[in-house]
């Protein structure tokens, strides 16, 4: 599991009165957007909603990372776990990959 992270690092946020921008603090300083949700056929209230899940994701995948190397020392240390953990842990390796592009 890699954590050299390759996205601008976080906290992204949107900003008060422009609810359909993500933006974030490069490493420099700099302000810049990450990405703008506009959706035409889902609306103001959905577009601003993918704004906000957007910008929690550097923070999701922080704690997805954590709980992955958690699961991962628990399985080492005890063997074997639950099937629900080793299905959690299967979703979070899942989801930690996809994050990094590392999907096939």
């Amino acid at each position: 599991m890699s954590n050299s992270a390759k996205h601008t690092p976080g906290p992204w946020f949107v900003p008060v009165g422009d609810e359909f921008r993500v933006r974030a603090h490069t490493r420099s300083g700099l302000n810049v957007s990450v990405v703008l949700c506009r959706n035409d056929e889902g609306g103001e209230e959905e577009g601003a909603a993918n704004a906000r899940l957007i910008a929690a994701a550097p923070e999701l995948l922080e704690v997805c990372q954590m709980m992955l190397r958690e699961l991962l020392e628990e399985a080492e240390h005890c063997g074997r776990l639950p099937l629900d953990l080793e299905r959690a842990m299967a979703l979070l390796q899942h989801v930690v990959t996809k994050a990094a592009g590392e999907t096939k």
